[in-house]
């Protein structure tokens, strides 16, 4: 399990060796975007499947968009 201050993430299938991708649970604790000190990048791309309540995303380029219980939103994670 990893803290942040705005977000609390753990790693899944962490016993699996040679992924291709990172499989992450992760919890909001932000309650605005106010919160976050920038954009977070980093290589590769994202997918984001909202498990129970809602979220609005901001991305660099469009538009934000809010997310409900059963949503996803793929995105490069670069922006």
């Amino acid at each position: 399990m990893q803290s942040g201050s705005t977000i609390t993430a753990e790693l899944l299938a962490a016993d699996v060796s040679r992924k291709k991708m990172l499989p992450f649970r992760s919890q909001i604790t932000a309650r605005s975007r106010d919160e976050f000190d920038g954009w977070v990048r980093h290589d590769g791309e994202e997918i984001i499947i909202v498990l129970s309540g809602a979220i609005e995303v901001y991305t660099e380029y469009y538009e934000p968009v809010v997310l409900h219980e059963g949503d996803s939103l793929y995105f490069d994670s670069t922006m």
